[in-house]
């Protein structure tokens, strides 16, 4: 067989199947949006199509490509989601909607696809339409960029990815005659030597778009669900005499879909072991991995070492060397290298410099910043606050609203007081300021560079002067023998 040497593709258009409501798996979330791994789930889905392209475009000149989703039952939820990820620069296409207002089959959903799409083939050119099921979070890069280059390098007209399980469900069969791909039957309309075929249909296609779109126009809806099947057009390409494909998949977790609650968790669980793995071959220490939740898109550099039972998540970033302990939870955190992270940490939205010390038993809320060489101990909560260089905030104390300067000291039991029950007001507290033990400082207030505070004191009043010594607080009075007369007798 000669095999083609195509390097270049003129449009490559991915049509994501989001429309269905998923009814089996029981929520009012649109199924493309449940969350996994602390995504949802057509996020994940976007990110491998993404990278998928990015592995093609090494191989190939790809002169247009777009990202075509059929969207229907929760539409504007599902537009938000994608909004959301354009703006904050998640994915780098520009996803283009088409909306299918009944839900009437995958080749129904196609068609409807393609009335909306902005690719215009011209004559001879190599005009591809992928089409991926939204609901396929093991989905990887390397598997979709080897199955574009599998379509093409075998002339294929109309592909699809295939899996091997001992029992395949509902998954529609795959049908062969001495080995080779003649069809796709569905669960509902297989007979019961059909539904003993362990090669199952993944759910995810390539087609020569114009191949495609006059098959489109030859299916119908007669079968047992009365809906348009997508897999039909490989019967009509055959009669056709085109070229089709089924290519098997090693690996069936790639392409089994998320249809209930149940298979979210195990999806979820094996996408979780999947990233530890990957990661640990990186270089990445990980202690007890059944038992660290690591997302999809967290950044780990070398010699990073995570301890049981913790979650890193959203598009948290580690830099080499630094340490997470045991029962942490981080998610979206941009931490430096040689970060000590003690146990039982929890960190939004925050960032930690290198060399820092955080924890145990520490709270960082969102909007907090630890400088290099800084400490944050036990017991301590920080919300909304930068801490300078080298300063130390070790035990049991809140700063919110607040910044501390570079080599202050904190002592235990402090708190900005930054809530007067309408509004926040900030503490701008200096460089080399020491404040004692169970000290408050009531916002707003300034503490200049150098101010002393000595334990027990409440400030309410701002501190101008350099290298002051400040104490409020009530004079000790003490009266000799009065203690008698409040003991029992």
């Amino acid at each position: 067989m000669r095999l083609s040497t195509v390097k270049k593709i003129d449009s490559l258009e991915i049509v994501v199947l989001a429309a269905g409501k998923g009814t089996r798996m029981k929520s009012e979330v649109p199924k493309v949006l449940q969350p996994i791994c602390g995504h949802p789930i057509l996020e994940i889905v976007l990110h491998s199509i993404e990278g998928g392209l990015q592995n093609l475009g090494r191989e190939f000149q790809i002169n247009k490509s777009t990202i075509n989703l059929v969207v229907g039952h929760g539409r504007d939820q599902v537009k938000a989601m994608v909004a959301g990820l354009e703006q904050n620069k998640r994915i780098c296409s520009t996803v283009n909607f088409s909306v299918q207002e009944q839900q009437l089959g995958t080749g129904h959903a196609v068609k409807v696809a393609l009335s909306n799409s902005i690719i215009y083939p011209k004559a001879g050119s190599v005009d591809l339409l992928m089409v991926v099921s939204g609901d396929l979070p093991l989905l990887t890069p390397d598997s979709l960029a080897q199955f574009v280059r599998a379509h093409l390098a075998m002339r294929s007209s109309a592909s699809l990815m295939s899996a091997r399980l001992t029992n395949a469900g509902a998954y529609g069969r795959v049908l062969r005659r001495g080995g080779t791909f003649y069809g796709v039957v569905e669960a509902k309309d297989a007979t019961a030597k059909q539904l003993s075929i362990q090669e199952f249909n993944g759910g995810v296609y390539v087609f020569d778009r114009a191949v495609l779109q006059d098959a489109l126009g030859k299916i119908d809806s007669k079968n047992a669900a009365k809906e348009f099947y997508l897999p039909d057009v490989f019967t009509v390409a055959m009669k056709k005499r085109k070229k089709i494909l089924a290519h098997c998949v090693d690996d069936p977790n790639i392409v089994e879909g998320v249809n209930t609650m149940v298979d979210l968790a195990n999806t979820e669980r094996e996408l979780y072991l999947r990233i530890a793995r990957q990661h640990m071959l990186n270089g990445v220490r990980l202690s007890y991995p059944e038992t660290i939740r690591i997302s999809p898109f967290v950044k780990l550099a070398d010699n990073v070492s995570i301890d049981a039972f913790s979650r890193v998540a959203g598009y948290t970033s580690v830099g080499a060397g630094s340490r997470i302990g045991s029962f942490c939870d981080l998610s979206q955190v941009e931490i430096g290298s040689c970060v000590d992270i003690r146990n039982s940490v929890v960190a939004q939205n925050s960032k930690i410099q290198d060399g820092a010390i955080v924890g145990p038993m520490a709270n960082l809320r969102p909007a907090t910043e630890i400088a290099s060489g800084a400490k944050i101990g036990n017991f301590v909560e920080l919300k909304k606050s930068v801490i300078g260089p080298r300063t130390n905030v070790s035990h049991l104390s809140y700063v919110g609203d607040a910044e501390i300067g570079s080599d202050s000291n904190v002592g235990c039991g402090f708190v900005t007081c930054n809530y007067d029950g309408n509004e926040k007001h900030r503490s701008i507290i200096g460089s080399r300021v020491f404040i004692g033990s169970d000290c408050q400082v009531v916002a707003p207030i300034e503490l200049a560079d150098g101010t002393y505070v000595a334990s027990g004191s409440t400030l309410t009043e701002s501190v101008e002067a350099k290298d002051s010594f400040v104490i409020a607080r009530e004079r000790q009075v003490t009266k000799p023998g009065y203690a008698k007369k409040y003991k029992r007798k």
